[in-house]
């Protein structure tokens, strides 16, 4: 009877972590069909744009770089290339993507320029490595995700910890082999290209990230009762509206920024001098396309108007939903001593793009409450943001205050650092910590 029990506890304990290896395998199993697509992606023609084919056919025979599959036209300000494997990694393709908004700011040669950075990225193998990193990466968090959505407790003790564990290195190794990598494809530029066209091309695309990030934009379309059928029209006005009263603040402080080892790409300082450019002084235009070439970029943005309308008029009342929950605890606001109440409508503030109402408020709290440590963050915060030293005091006294704004307050003075090029601030405050 004794060993009776015994055999059957050890075949059900058997069984169940036999149960779970099966279960674990059919995840990983599950998360091998990968099929990479993105939203609203048009693949162009050289019959159609026949400007724009001039510009890659010409980046591939100066290089004499591997054929593209296909040009597509994306959202966004990047360009790029990818080994694209589709299902279990097999029918891979050279893809060039390109983003609209790239486009805009880009002449000819710029262009040319930043593709020829591309290609080099593929000639180099870089792309066969990067996407197969990308495709675990991709993977494994669908891994994670099955498991955490599962109730079984043998799969996560068997597989959710070395899933994470997987995923952190992939991630730290991507980071550390894209740097090097995009120094290296600069360089193969500056075989075919001056570098001062492609230092500009480089500025310009960094200008429209920082447009992109500007917190004090007043492109406002939440506020539509529909989606806009003109957005990018209107997004690129107002980027012209802004340029002239931006435009050197920017490239100072794309001029003085350091990069992270966490980062993928260098940042331009470093990128510079890597090509022996020791002090960025080109002028900047960004009125000088050709006439044809401008038509062509003027029918994409037309397109992507189109995409990007169909893609959020399905959507719109949920995407604008919190948007509209903003706009009610601002307008019924009362003064309260609730200190959620307050931090509710300050947060409000600050999500409707109203930065100087929201730090005057904060700054009001944390005047009458010198206990108030989220009221001193959010003033360190804005005021970082604004790029204000001062704001520094702030997190400080926050985290003096209450302890748990310690992690996110060192991410916020490191990003203030890093973005005003203070290498010895950085390394002196992590001694302090250690």
């Amino acid at each position: 009877m004794n060993f009776a029990l015994k055999t059957d506890f050890m075949t059900g304990g058997f069984g169940l972590i036999t149960l779970g290896l099966i279960g674990s395998v059919i995840i990983i199993l599950k998360s091998l069909y990968i099929k990479l697509e993105s939203p609203n992606e048009l693949t162009i023609n050289r019959e159609e744009y026949t400007q724009l084919f001039k510009v890659i056919d010409s980046a591939i025979e100066m290089t004499k770089a591997p054929k593209l599959d296909e040009i597509c036209i994306l959202d966004d300000e990047n360009i790029g290339v990818t080994c694209l494997l589709n299902g279990f990694g097999a029918n891979g393709k050279n893809v060039l993507v390109i983003g609209i908004k790239a486009l805009k700011v880009l002449s000819e040669e710029e262009l040319k320029a930043a593709i020829i950075h591309e290609l080099a990225h593929i000639y180099n193998e870089d792309t066969k490595v990067s996407s197969e990193i990308s495709r675990r990466l991709i993977r494994w968090n669908e891994i994670v995700y099955r498991v955490d959505e599962g109730d079984n407790i043998i799969k996560m003790i068997l597989l959710l910890p070395f899933a994470k564990f997987y995923i952190e290195k992939l991630e730290r190794y991507l980071d550390a082999m894209s740097q090097t990598e995009e120094l290296l494809a600069d360089k193969e530029v500056a075989k075919y290209m001056s570098v001062e066209i492609y230092a500009k091309a480089t500025m310009k695309l960094e200008i429209m990230e920082k447009f992109l990030a500007n917190p004090y934009s007043k492109l406002e379309i939440r506020s539509s009762d529909e989606a806009p059928k003109n957005y990018f029209t209107t997004l690129f006005e107002d980027f012209e509206s802004e340029l002239p009263n931006r435009k050197e603040q920017w490239m100072n402080q794309i001029k003085k920024r350091i990069s992270s080892i966490y980062y993928t790409h260098p940042s331009f300082k470093e990128r510079m001098e890597a090509l022996g450019i020791e002090d960025f002084n080109y002028d900047i235009n960004f009125n000088d396309q050709s006439d044809d070439y401008k038509k062509e970029i003027d029918t994409l943005i037309e397109i992507k108007n189109k995409q990007w309308h169909k893609y959020w008029s399905h959507q719109w009342e949920e995407g604008t939903k919190e948007y509209k929950e903003q706009l009610e605890i601002i307008k019924n606001y009362k003064d309260t001593d609730d200190i959620e109440k307050i931090m509710e409508y300050g947060e409000a503030l600050e999500d409707l793009g109203e930065y100087e109402k929201a730090l005057d408020f904060y700054k009001d709290i944390a005047s009458n409450d010198k206990e108030c440590a989220i009221a001193m963050y959010k003033v360190g915060q804005i005021m970082l943001m604004n790029n204000d030293e001062e704001g520094i005091e702030f997190i400080e006294k926050s985290v003096e205050l209450d302890g748990s704004f310690f992690i996110s307050a060192m991410g916020i003075i490191t990003e203030y650092f890093l973005d005003n090029g203070m290498k010895e601030k950085i390394d002196e405050m992590y001694e302090g910590v250690n």
